[in-house]
């Protein structure tokens, strides 16, 4: 038996090359380095002092990634608890903690519940796969305020799910496929 803790690891910016360890879980399938790297070359101009909400955040790899290339903040989300906790010792290793905020919860829940403050830069969904919730978040998040006209929305599905059904007020400026996943970022029309 295989006994080798799975990692992911930072592909830019000042972590670059630190290995996000994990507990493995049927529940958490990690944003690809490859997918990342490209994910971040789009984001290249925009990603330096934004704020971003990483919802569904599992090991924190897209929030991490943004911060370790100069965004400001990130709000982790993340339901499952043994999970989240693993996500607090690693934001608390790299050392920021200061730079993050962490919800444990329903991401959906979470959004309604939510007092506003500032909407967020830049919003990552890496959703369950076979939810069919992506459309149901992106009302959210404009009923209650999270995003401005500017926000980019980075959105991660199954390789055969449609990436922007139902998402009529959302342009896809830039998208992708890997073996498994379809991937996309979207700006308001």
């Amino acid at each position: 038996m295989d006994k080798r803790i799975p990692k992911v690891k930072i592909v830019g910016g000042k972590f670059r090359g630190i290995n996000i360890s994990f507990q493995p879980s049927r529940s958490l399938r990690p944003t690809s380095n490859k997918t990342r790297e490209t994910l971040f070359n789009w984001l290249m101009h925009d990603i330096k002092n934004s704020n971003c909400l990483d919802m569904f955040a599992g090991t924190g790899a897209l929030g991490i990634e943004a911060i370790s290339r100069g965004a400001n903040s990130v709000c982790f989300v993340e339901k499952n608890k043994k999970i989240f906790n693993n996500l607090s010792s690693t934001l608390s290793n790299l050392g920021i903690t200061d730079q993050s905020k962490m919800l444990n919860g329903n991401s959906l829940e979470i959004c309604l519940d939510r007092e506003k403050k500032d909407a967020y830069d830049i919003v990552f969904l890496d959703p369950p796969f076979g939810k069919n919730i992506v459309s149901n978040i992106y009302r959210k998040l404009v009923n209650k305020d999270l995003i401005h006209k500017r926000t980019l929305i980075y959105v991660e599905v199954e390789k055969n799910t449609q990436i922007d059904k139902d998402l009529n007020e959302w342009k896809l400026i830039k998208h992708e496929s890997s073996s498994q996943t379809r991937f996309g970022l979207f700006k308001m029309k």
